[in-house]
């Protein structure tokens, strides 16, 4: 699998989307209308999702354990600087935690690559995008099996083009899990450390929240990473993060 073809373009954009945060992230926006910066960045957010229109084709695979997995697609058939459909440059996106391929960053940076000639694709976390639960798992920070399996599938679908992935961030069927978790508990969560201690950390095992949370935390994987990879946060962007966080 080829990883290194990214052309400079791209990765000046994913680094200028970084650095700057689309519509500057509603920092500069949010002083002249008195709101917070989280608030006015999703204010925003939604008025660009109204801007962009992408032509989406879904996919759904099987994960397994018997999980379903929704893939969106964007192909860009019309690419004139790749028309081979073989060997166009795919990039695989990755929402935040709750994100979907609806959000307005996965948009924008679907518009981009569409002017470079790339095919897009966005993993769907399960359970998200309106997708039902087929099993009694959901997704969380330190779990990749679902990513893997979404990998070898782009892959060999078009084992000879150039293949590279961008993440954001990190990406109701109640019945499902009531034989798993305390339900009530989970639903009166306050904060996501309380919903990961009633309910992440238990649905994957982890005996306590501190060990799924220092499992999820990439201090440790960082050093092992053999390809590439740029990374950075920006924490204006994220009021939910708080020092002293699992780093």
């Amino acid at each position: 699998m080829n990883l290194q073809g990214v052309t400079r373009e791209f990765s000046l954009y994913l680094e200028s989307q970084v650095r700057e945060g689309l519509l500057a992230s509603g920092v500069a926006w949010s002083l002249v209308l008195c709101f917070g910066a989280a608030y006015a960045w999703y204010y925003l957010s939604s008025i660009a999702k109204m801007l962009i229109y992408i032509g989406f084709y879904s996919e759904h695979i099987k994960a397994a354990d018997g999980g379903q997995i929704s893939l969106d697609w964007f192909d860009n058939k019309d690419s004139i600087h790749y028309p081979d459909s073989s060997i166009r440059p795919t990039i695989l996106l990755l929402p935040g935690l709750t994100g979907t391929s609806r959000e307005s960053y996965i948009l924008h940076m679907i518009e981009q690559s569409k002017t470079l000639g790339y095919r897009c694709v966005v993993f769907n976390y399960r359970g998200s995008a309106g997708e039902n639960l087929l099993t009694p798992r959901t997704y969380c920070a330190s779990d990749t099996e679902d990513l893997e399996t979404v990998i070898y599938h782009i892959h060999n679908l078009y084992s000879s083009a150039l293949f590279m992935a961008a993440g954001v961030s990190m990406g109701g069927n109640r019945q499902m899990f009531d034989n798993l978790c305390n339900m009530n508990l989970v639903m009166k969560a306050k904060t996501i450390r309380e919903f990961d201690k009633q309910f992440t950390s238990v649905m994957f095992g982890y005996p306590t929240i501190d060990d799924y949370y220092a499992d999820a935390s990439p201090c440790r994987r960082l050093k092992r990473i053999g390809i590439p990879v740029h990374t950075s946060g920006n924490r204006k962007t994220k009021p939910q993060c708080r020092f002293g966080s699992y780093l």
